[in-house]
């Protein structure tokens, strides 16, 4: 996608080992994802935009998400690192 990231979509026996009931793993980072703050094993629960929040349950579905946003627009994301869950903010999701 235009952010750089590989991701993935957990079975729902990797799901139960990580405690999620949903969301995206984070695969490999790329080209421009240099910019943002997320790193492999990284999982991604929920796309915030304009305030709204939308749990993340495919890569079909963030994709689509993703395409929506201006790409001089912020986004945010709602992350699990290990045992923590962080919001990390991509500013302009066109590397600019």
């Amino acid at each position: 996608n235009r952010l750089g990231l590989v991701l993935a979509e957990p079975n729902a026996e990797q799901r139960k080992q990580i405690g999620i009931a949903h969301g995206l793993v984070v695969v490999e980072v790329r080209n421009g994802g240099a910019r943002t703050e997320l790193r492999p094993g990284d999982v991604i629960l929920a796309l915030i935009n304009k305030g709204v929040q939308t749990d993340i349950r495919s890569v079909e579905q963030f994709n689509g998400l993703l395409a929506k946003i201006e790409r001089s627009n912020p986004l945010t994301l709602l992350v699990r690192r290990g045992e923590a869950q962080t919001f990390i903010t991509i500013k302009g999701a066109n590397g600019k």
